[in-house]
């Protein structure tokens, strides 16, 4: 469960959400990322402080090679929640596929 300053967390997503949330993790490892991102911009829309999510937006994001908007969204989540561990992972994969292996490394540690 991932703190969320609005109030909301994972956990506190209603049974469809949750769903959609699963189905957008999915997605992403299918590298169908229009759809993954279709699925996060609802979810952002009724949670638009969870870091999980806007975290996730920048790893798809990432993997349609948008790098600039997703080191913006990794560090909006970053900036919102600066000790989640899913949060440096994610600014580890980005770090790691613009080939800035120092930053990736320092991100994971």
């Amino acid at each position: 469960m991932s703190y969320d300053p609005a109030g909301k967390t994972t956990a506190m997503m209603n049974s469809q959400e949750k769903k959609d949330f699963r189905r957008m993790l999915q997605l992403y490892d299918d590298k169908k990322s229009t759809k993954a991102m279709e699925i996060v911009d609802t979810l952002l829309e009724s949670y638009p402080n969870h870091v999980e999510c806007i975290s996730f937006k920048a790893m798809v994001l990432n993997q349609m090679k948008n790098h600039t908007e997703a080191l913006e969204w990794i560090n909006k989540a970053l900036n919102k929640d600066f000790k989640s561990f899913a949060c440096w992972h994610v600014f580890g994969i980005i770090k790691k596929s613009t080939k800035d292996y120092e930053g990736a490394t320092k991100a994971y540690l």
